[in-house]
C-alpha cells in the first residue's frame, strides 16, 4: 500500500483541482460542475461503468448486444469527459486572467480616497471617455501644483507606498483566512461524525466524509466569491467618480490659463497629461516602483510608450503638412515646363522605335527566302538516298528468300529419312517386348499354383489357434464382467453417501450465508441512515443546493427510504 496510490485525504480546498486526471473527486469541483451544467451534462454519466454492470443492466441481452452497448457507453462517455475537460480548462484560464486583471486593479485603485463632496454624487461617466485609463488609473500619478494646480485630488507617493503595504496586509489575512477555511470543514465534520455514530451505533465511510468536507467548501467558497465581487464593485465605482473629479479640474485649469496660440486639441491634451503624469510617476517615487509587481510595471511601461508614439506621430504629421505647402506654392511653374519637355521626348522616342521595327521586319523577311531554299535541296538529296538504299534492300532479301527455301528442302529431305529409320526400330523392340510376355505370364502360373497349396495347409492350421484363443478370451471377459459389475455398485454408494453429505454441508453454509446478508444488509440500511443524517446537518448549515445536488435529492431520498424497513 505505501507504493500504491493513495485515497485524497479530508484536507481540501475548492480550487485545488488544476491537475485533476488522478483525483477521484474532480467531479464536486466548482469549476467541474459549471462545466457540466454548461454542457447538459449529468456528473454521474461520467463515470466508468465496467462490462458487468452492463451486462446487469441488459439481462435478456446476447454478449453481441452487450459488448456493442459497452463500446458505445464508453465512447459517449469519453466524448462527454473530453468537452467537459476542454471547457474546464477554458474557465480555470478565464479566471486566472480574472483573477489577475482584479488584484492589479486593487493594488491601483486602492490607496485613492477623495475628499471632495462630488465623489460620492457623480459615478456615472461613459465608457468612451477611459480610453487611458492605464494611466490615469494609477495611484501614484501626482504633479506638480504649479503646473496643474491640483493640491486635494491627487495622492502623493507617500500616500502610494501606504496603500500598497494596506494591500498587501489585507492579502495575506486573507490567505491566513483561506487556511483556516481549510481546517474548519475538517474539524466541523469530526464533529458531526462523532454525533451521527453515538445516535446510530455505526462509522460512518470516509467517502462520506469527504463528500460532507466538500460541501462545506464549496459553500465557504461562494460567500468568498460574493464579497470579492462586491469589493471589486466598489472599487470600479470609486475609481470612477475619482477619475471624473480629475478630468474637470484639469479641463478647467489648463484649458483657460494657456495663450490663444498655444492652446491645443483636447486629444492632445490628454496624451500631453498622460506623458507629464508617467514620467513624473517614475522619476518622483523610484522606491514605490520597487515595490510594484512585474505586472503592474509592464501595464505602467505599455501606457508610457503609447502616450509617447501618440505625440510622436501627431509632431511629424504636422512638419509633413508645412512642408507640402512650401512645397505646392513654389513648384507650380518647374512642373508645367518638366511636362511639356517629357512630351517631347516621348515623341522622339515614338519615332525611332518605329523605324527600328521595319529595317528589323526587311531584314527577317530576306533570311526567311535563304532558310527556305535551304531545306529545299536538303529534302531532295534526301529523298534521292532514300531510293537507293531501299533497291539495294530489294536485292538483299531476294538473294536471302533463296538461300533459306533451298536450306528448308534439305531438312525435310534428312527429316524423312530418319523417320524411316525409326519405324523399323520400333517394329523390332515390339517383337521382343512380346516374347518376354509370354515368358514372365508362364513363371507367374507356377508361383501362383504354389503359393495356393501352401494356403490350404496354413489355412487348417490358423483355424485350429483361433478357436483355442476364443475360448480363451470368452473366459476372461467374463471374469472382467464380474469385476466391473460389482466396482460399478460399490462406486454408486458411495456416490449417494457423498451426496448426502453434500446437501448436508450445503445447507448449512447456506443457512450462515443468509445470516450474514441479513447483518450486512442492517449494517448497510445503518450506514445510509448515518450519511444521509450528515449531509442533512450540512444542508441545514450551508442551506444552499447546487445543481447536482438537486438533481440526486430526489434519487438519495428514494433509496434511503427503500433502505429503511
Amino acid at each position: 500500500m505505501a507504493g500504491g496510490r493513495r485515497s485524497p485525504s479530508l484536507h481540501l480546498d475548492l480550487t485545488n483541482f488544476e491537475n485533476g486526471g488522478d483525483s477521484r473527486y474532480v467531479l464536486t469541483s466548482p469549476r467541474s460542475l459549471e462545466a457540466c451544467s454548461r454542457l447538459g451534462v449529468r456528473p454521474v454519466d461520467l463515470l466508468y461503468k465496467s462490462y458487468g454492470e452492463v451486462r446487469e443492466e441488459n439481462p435478456g441481452a446476447s454478449s453481441q448486444e452487450v459488448s456493442e452497448r459497452y463500446e458505445a457507453h464508453e465512447m459517449e462517455r469519453l466524448r462527454k469527459v473530453r468537452q467537459c475537460r476542454e471547457l474546464r480548462k477554458k474557465l480555470l484560464h478565464s479566471d486566472c486572467n480574472h483573477r489577475r486583471s482584479r488584484s492589479f486593479d486593487a493594488h491601483l485603485n486602492h490607496g485613492r480616497t477623495s475628499q471632495n463632496p462630488r465623489y460620492h454624487r457623480d459615478n456615472t461617466t461613459s465608457p468612451n471617455n477611459w480610453d487611458y485609463l492605464d494611466v490615469t488609473a494609477s495611484p501614484n500619478r501626482a504633479t506638480s501644483p504649479n503646473r496643474w494646480g491640483l493640491h486635494n485630488t491627487v495622492a502623493s507617493p507617500s500616500h502610494w507606498g501606504h496603500t500598497i503595504n494596506d494591500r498587501r496586509g489585507e492579502g495575506e489575512m486573507q490567505r491566513s483566512r483561506s487556511h483556516g477555511n481549510l481546517v474548519d470543514p475538517k474539524v466541523q465534520i469530526h464533529h458531526l461524525t462523532r454525533e451521527v455514530e453515538k445516535e446510530i451505533k455505526v462509522s460512518v465511510p470516509n467517502r462520506d466524509k469527504k463528500i460532507a468536507a466538500l460541501m462545506l467548501l464549496k459553500h465557504q467558497e461562494e460567500e468568498m466569491s460574493k464579497q470579492r465581487k462586491l469589493q471589486a464593485q466598489q472599487a470600479w465605482e470609486d475609481l470612477r467618480s475619482k477619475e471624473k473629479v480629475i478630468r474637470e479640474a484639469l479641463s478647467k485649469h489648463d484649458w483657460t490659463n494657456r495663450p490663444q496660440n498655444q492652446r491645443q486639441s483636447p486629444r492632445s491634451l490628454k496624451l500631453q497629461w498622460q506623458l507629464d503624469a508617467v514620467r513624473y510617476m517614475t522619476a518622483q517615487n523610484n522606491k514605490d516602483w520597487k515595490t510594484l509587481t512585474p505586472e503592474q510595471r509592464i501595464l505602467l511601461e505599455d501606457s508610457m510608450k503609447k502616450v509617447q508614439s501618440d505625440l510622436q506621430s501627431k509632431r511629424q504629421f504636422q512638419e509633413l503638412m508645412s512642408k507640402d505647402k512650401d512645397t505646392r506654392e513654389m513648384g507650380g511653374h518647374l512642373l508645367e515646363e518638366r511636362m511639356l519637355q517629357a512630351i517631347k521626348a516621348k515623341m522622339i522616342k515614338d519615332l525611332q522605335n518605329k523605324k527600328n521595327i521595319q529595317m528589323k521586319n526587311e531584314y527577317e523577311k530576306l533570311r526567311h527566302s535563304r532558310m527556305k531554299e535551304e531545306v529545299d535541296n536538303q529534302v531532295q538529296v534526301e529523298e534521292c538516298s532514300k531510293r537507293m538504299s531501299i533497291q539495294q534492300k530489294e536485292r538483299k532479301f531476294q538473294e536471302m528468300h533463296e538461300q533459306i527455301q533451298e536450306e528448308r528442302l534439305k531438312e525435310i529431305q534428312e527429316k524423312s529419312s530418319r523417320e524411316d529409320e525409326m519405324i523399323v526400330m520400333a517394329k523390332i523392340r515390339a517383337e521382343r517386348q512380346e516374347k518376354e510376355q509370354i515368358r514372365h505370364k508362364k513363371m507367374l502360373v507356377q508361383l501362383t499354383n504354389q503359393k495356393l497349396l501352401q494356403a490350404k495347409d496354413s489355412m487348417g492350421k490358423n483355424i485350429q489357434t483361433k478357436a483355442e484363443r476364443t475360448r480363451e478370451l470368452n473366459f476372461v471377459k467374463e471374469k472382467a464382467h464380474q469385476l466391473l459389475k460389482q466396482k460399478r455398485e460399490e462406486d454408486e454408494e458411495n456416490h449417494r453417501k457423498h451426496l448426502a453429505h453434500l446437501i448436508r454441508i450445503k445447507d448449512r453454509k447456506t443457512d450462515k450465508v443468509l445470516k450474514e446478508k441479513e447483518a450486512t444488509i442492517e449494517e448497510g440500511k445503518k450506514i445510509a441512515r448515518a450519511s444521509f443524517h450528515i449531509r442533512d446537518k450540512i444542508r441545514e448549515q450551508t442551506k444552499s443546493r447546487t445543481f447536482d445536488q438537486m438533481a440526486l435529492q430526489a434519487q438519495l431520498s428514494a433509496s434511503f427510504m427503500k433502505t429503511i424497513p
